[in-house]
């Protein structure tokens, strides 16, 4: 079995399947899937269905290797930002209903 170098693993997706964690280990299959079993994996193991997995991220940080693709995400988000609305809000909608600037100025008239 050949271990994985740092650049193979920063590349791993997201979540990968207990036997490519326990190689990026250096830690064969079944004693892999034996650890995970037994609550002793070396990572934090996520159980989803069936399946056994392991983050990316708890695997580099377990092996002190910085994560390259997480800081390059975190540095290029932004903020969202709420839509404008495509119509005038001070109107009554095409189905009728009053805007809340209409309904405060039919309070205001009398009748």
């Amino acid at each position: 079995m050949r271990s994985m170098t740092a650049e193979e693993i920063q590349a791993l997706p997201a979540a990968v399947g207990v036997p490519i964690a326990g190689r990026a280990l250096g830690v064969g299959r079944t004693l892999s899937y034996d650890l995970a079993r037994r609550g002793e994996f070396p990572v934090p193991v996520l159980r989803v269905g069936y399946r056994y997995k392991v983050r990316r991220a708890d695997l580099l940080m377990a092996l002190g290797i910085p994560d390259m693709r997480g800081a390059a995400r975190t540095r290029t988000r932004t903020a969202p930002t709420s839509p404008t609305p495509p119509y005038d809000t001070d109107r009554t909608t095409s189905c009728g209903q009053y805007s809340t600037t209409a309904l405060s100025q039919a309070d205001d008239e009398p009748g």
